[in-house]
């Protein structure tokens, strides 16, 4: 029979075992964990912008009158050019000045170089004028004309009776235009070349926030690297309580732990908040510039 002496050595004895058990057998009660593998494809999470720079340029218009050529007008083209999207019942085009500076860079270029086409020698177009000018678009197109014509009114006029060159002036991919005029002589011949650049810029649909996409990736760096020093912490706490190494240290390192997993989950909400917002924008985007 055991005595209350012999009683009380054996509770403390089943006390401190179970503290023990308790320590360094069912440690990880001790670990507050809610990373998710979000944390390894947070990157795929991200929206892309669906954004092809379209260029509609037919071929160039040559025109066949040999009498005596009107002088042309950048005003002028522009105003006739507004009729004729007036009359189908479209909205007409507004003016962009960095339109007309790519007109003006394609007519100089062609009398420069001496020649009548829609590519630059050595494979330039007028997309890529207009994106050296910093203009950003959805969408391009140009127009060109070379040779007599009667005045503003009959240049437009003989685009319109030429299939490609109608689709542009009437086309809803575009809201503005630019438009350059100018007499020169082209392989031996007294010409006047026409050029019309027509445009959809990338203003007219929401704006996304590049600065949110900079920040959404800066935040998902530092989530990747956080994650790894918590899987080495992690492997380090494991390897403790398999030794049964010092209770003190041990709980110091899973309090580090856990304030690592507090710290990751933060960034984690955050970065998931950052991503709903920049995707929002982008399917917004996306819908307008495929309208």
């Amino acid at each position: 029979m055991i005595n209350n002496q012999g009683r009380s050595r054996l509770i403390s004895f089943v006390f401190v075992f179970l503290v023990a058990v308790l320590v360094f057998g069912l440690y990880k009660t001790f670990l507050k964990e809610r990373v998710e593998d979000y944390v390894s494809d947070i990157r795929s999470q991200v929206a892309q912008i669906d954004l092809k720079k379209d260029f509609s340029a037919p071929g160039g218009l040559v025109s066949l009158v040999s009498k005596q050529s009107t002088p042309l007008t950048r005003s002028g083209i522009f105003s006739f050019t507004n009729i004729e999207r007036e009359g189908s019942g479209l909205p007409i085009f507004l003016s962009n000045s960095k339109l007309d500076a790519v007109a003006e860079g394609r007519i100089t270029d062609m009398l420069n170089k001496q020649y009548f086409d829609h590519e630059f020698p050595g494979g330039k177009t007028a997309s890529v004028l207009a994106e050296e000018r910093d203009y950003e678009y959805i969408a391009i197109g140009e127009n060109i004309a070379m040779g007599g014509f009667e005045g503003d009114q009959d240049l437009v006029l003989a685009w319109m009776n030429s299939p490609g060159h109608r689709a542009n002036i009437l086309s809803n991919n575009f809201t503005e235009m630019g438009a350059a005029a100018r007499e020169g002589t082209l392989n031996g011949d007294k010409v006047w070349l026409a050029v019309q650049i027509f445009g959809r810029p990338t203003s007219d649909c929401p704006k996304v926030d590049g600065g949110l996409k900079d920040a959404i990736s800066a935040r998902t760096s530092q989530a990747e690297a956080l994650q790894a020093k918590l899987n080495t912490r992690k492997q380090e706490l494991e390897n403790m309580a398999k030794n049964k190494e010092n209770r003190d240290l041990y709980n110091q390192r899973v309090a580090e732990y856990n304030s690592l997993v507090s710290e990751l989950n933060t960034l984690v909400d955050l970065v998931k908040e950052d991503i709903a917002v920049y995707n929002y924008q982008v399917r917004g985007f996306n819908e307008c510039i495929n309208n």
